[in-house]
């Protein structure tokens, strides 16, 4: 089998985190090199969080938002902006890694724009990349909404909104006027997110945002039992994919039509 690179992606609060911990936690059969991407240090507004003390001033993880910017001519790094902060991926240490998997976490913006970049023949010639995206909805259900003509970008508004508010509650976070402001701005970012997943290789649906009790994880991470619903199959369907499984079980293929609103079929 060849080295495979596979990118995780999704709206903020879609289940990515819990998603991995679960690979991690109840598929020890799944081995893999996590790379980390290059974050901007001005997503940490208050600083390091917890953890990164230590990697705080290391240009590996975090670099200044003018210092990321400044990598965009450089080919080996692939940079991308969301919600105006940067994030780069350093394309040789996914090929100088020494895994048969390479997992990593980006920015929507930055999965999409993977398989496009014409920097991939040169530094990751021989390795297969997949692309996952997480969503809230399936395709059907999108289907279904625009057949009843509701405002899609405004019913993922709520879903996301509501997604993020439980997962403050659940961490025992205090909703403060400006923490309400940025969770209504990442929920608002949901549906130009949806709109590049037919840009993926495969899409996971999964309702159970990071808050849902159907990961049966606490506030502090720990598993207190396997996940379930929509939280294990969606964590199975990675777990596969992850394993190289050519039919990953629970995965869609999306197309441009998906989230276009004219895209709208009779009964």
């Amino acid at each position: 089998m060849s080295k495979r690179l596979v990118i995780l992606s999704g709206p903020a609060c879609v289940g990515k985190g819990p998603m991995k911990a679960a690979i991690d936690r109840f598929f020890p059969e799944i081995c893999y090199a996590d790379i980390p991407v290059i974050k901007s240090k001005e997503s940490r507004p208050n600083g390091p969080r917890p953890g990164e003390e230590k990697i705080w001033n290391d240009p590996g993880f975090f670099r200044t938002k003018e210092e990321l910017n400044e990598l965009k001519p450089n080919p080996q790094y692939l940079v991308s902006e969301c919600r105006g902060l940067p994030q780069a991926l350093d394309l040789s240490k996914v090929a100088q890694s020494v895994a048969d998997v390479v997992f990593i976490e980006v920015y929507h913006t930055l999965g999409s724009q993977l398989k496009e970049s014409k920097h991939l023949a040169k530094y990751l010639a021989g390795i297969e990349v997949t692309s996952v995206f997480i969503s809230p909805l399936s395709k059907l259900e999108i289907l279904d909404l625009k057949q009843c003509d509701v405002n899609l970008s405004l019913h993922l508004k709520g879903i996301m909104l509501s997604k993020l508010t439980t997962r403050s509650r659940f961490m025992g976070d205090t909703l403060t006027p400006a923490t309400v402001k940025d969770l209504v701005k990442r929920s608002l970012d949901a549906y130009a997110e949806l709109a590049d997943a037919y840009r993926y290789s495969l899409v996971i649906v999964n309702r159970d945002g990071e808050g849902s009790s159907n990961w049966n994880r606490s506030p502090r991470s720990f598993f207190i039992n396997r996940p379930e619903g929509d939280a294990m199959r969606a964590s199975t369907a990675l777990a596969s994919i992850l394993a190289g499984d050519t039919c990953p079980p629970h995965t869609e293929v999306w197309n441009e039509d998906v989230m276009h609103e004219d895209s709208l079929t009779t009964w």
